[in-house]
């Protein structure tokens, strides 16, 4: 298992550039606060939109956010009709898919993180091998 952060949010996991290197302990405390900075943004923009999600809906809008960004979050296709009550599974799955290219080109691993988002984000499925 691995995680990841970027010098943008989280500069000091970065003291000697792409050279630098981390402990387990530190790797995960990194990710905690991370996943809450997402949550809280999100839970702000859920109360300003008076939307209430469940539980595995936050928590699918939570990894989103932690791997794309919050603002890639609330500017997306997807979280406008999140926001609009669109619970159906194709345009779910069809607006988390947009969100799987690096470089113009289809990521498999982003492919079925989006996959696995959108199952947890339907479904309240927790684990997907997909």
């Amino acid at each position: 298992m691995s995680y990841g952060t970027t010098y943008a949010v989280t500069p000091e996991a970065f003291p000697n550039g792409l050279a630098s290197t981390c402990t387990k302990g530190q790797a995960i405390e990194w990710l905690k606060d991370e996943a809450k900075n997402c949550a809280e943004t999100i839970k702000s923009a859920l109360v300003n939109a008076n939307v209430t999600l469940t539980q595995n809906e936050l928590d699918a809008c939570i990894s989103f956010a932690y791997n794309c960004g919050t603002g890639a979050l609330l500017g997306s296709t997807f979280w406008k009709n999140v926001i609009f009550g669109v619970r159906d599974t194709a345009t779910i799955v069809a607006d988390l898919q947009t969100w799987s290219k690096a470089n113009g080109v289809t990521s498999t691993g982003l492919l079925k993180r989006r996959n696995s988002e959108a199952v947890l984000f339907l479904n309240a499925y927790y684990t997907v091998n997909i």
